[in-house]
């Protein structure tokens, strides 16, 4: 027998009109009458929380200011429905530890914690809802501790946001489903070359502010579904061939803005239209041999505010009109008198 949840959002999703209050339905032809009932429990049940009932008929679950104890009563409530759109919980510092069981009698597709002062993840706060939840979302807390090995016990989880947290070290993780992942403003300092061994489905990858110096050689190769890459505002020197190596036909950005960039060896696997941003860096060069063949290609590359000043470094590139076009550079190489008398003075040079 189906349970009264799943019986009611079968009967909605075929037409029943309904909204905050009970509705009945037409009577049928054995003249009994189907009625709506909210899947969201009793409001002095949840405060300080508050139900919102969702079009696709799953209610999510806001939260501010409430502490462990409140959060057990809460999610221990009785829920007419127990499955879960979101649970949200922003801005709230009062609580430091999401524990173990705390969402045991419910599911969830999304669960956030933005903006407040969690330190500790516990693994089992996740355990009801493994083959529900789709998203994860952490942003700016103080996160130093994840449960990062129950990834792998999700079924369908595509995003994970971890912005802006204290985690350090680069995790393990396994994750046939993932698509999304931020550690951005984490202060991990290293990306070993296994970091996205497990982790073949990534699309979108934020590491922007992680005090990364190196990059290791093959760490991308795996990554046949990556369409965007963030390593902007780190420390990185020099970019090897090898180390930015790219598989996926489907790349459109690869980020390395505003890190201390003096040399690039090569990027390879960059396909038609993908931008490469290479912005506040120090390049006094982009050497014809690397950055011709992609540009030819389409590739659109942007440059600004590095010492390039339109000298031998790129003379190859602003001579041809196509070439200049996809090579976005300081205004002095965008000023046609400018750029001539630039040109022909470092063409007699070089």
């Amino acid at each position: 027998m189906w349970s009264r949840s799943l019986f009611t959002k079968i009967v909605l999703l075929i037409g029943v009109t309904y909204c905050d209050i009970t509705i009945n339905s037409k009577i049928s032809a054995n003249n009994t009458v189907v009625s709506y009932v909210s899947p969201c429990p009793e409001g002095k049940d949840i405060w300080p929380c508050s139900c919102f009932e969702k079009d696709d008929l799953w209610p999510d679950i806001i939260c501010q200011g409430v502490n462990k104890e409140q959060l057990y009563k809460i999610f221990g409530a009785d829920f007419p429905d127990p499955d879960l759109n979101a649970i949200r919980v922003e801005r709230n510092l009062e609580l430091t530890i999401l524990p173990e069981d705390v969402f045991e009698n419910v599911t969830f597709r999304a669960l956030v914690f933005r903006e407040g002062v969690l330190e500790d993840i516990k693994a089992g706060g996740f355990n009801s809802s493994f083959s529900t939840a789709l998203s994860l979302d952490f942003t700016s807390n103080r996160i130093t501790s994840f449960p990062f090995s129950t990834l792998q016990n999700f079924a369908a989880l595509t995003e994970l946001f971890l912005g802006n947290n204290s985690i350090t070290g680069f995790p393990s993780m396994k994750s046939a489903t993932l698509q999304i992942l931020s550690l951005a403003h984490n202060p991990l300092r290293s990306l070993p070359s296994w970091s996205f061994l497990q982790l073949p489905a990534l699309a979108s990858l934020d590491l922007d502010h992680t005090d990364l110096s190196v990059l290791q050689p093959g760490t991308f190769v795996g990554l046949k579904s990556l369409a965007y890459v963030f390593l902007a505002d780190n420390q990185l020197t020099h970019v090897d061939a090898d180390s930015l190596a790219f598989v996926s036909t489907g790349l459109k950005v690869v980020s390395l803005s505003h890190n201390a960039i003096k040399s690039v060896g090569g990027i390879s696997g960059l396909v038609a239209e993908a931008s490469v941003f290479l912005d506040s860096n120090n390049l006094s060069e982009m050497p014809e041999m690397i950055w011709r063949p992609w540009l030819e290609k389409g590739v659109k590359v942007w440059v600004l505010d590095n010492p390039l000043a339109c000298g031998c470094g790129v003379t190859w590139a602003l001579h041809n009109e196509t070439l200049r076009s996809l090579m976005i550079t300081d205004e002095i190489c965008m000023d046609e008198v400018k750029f001539m008398n630039t040109v022909n003075e470092a063409g007699s040079e070089c």
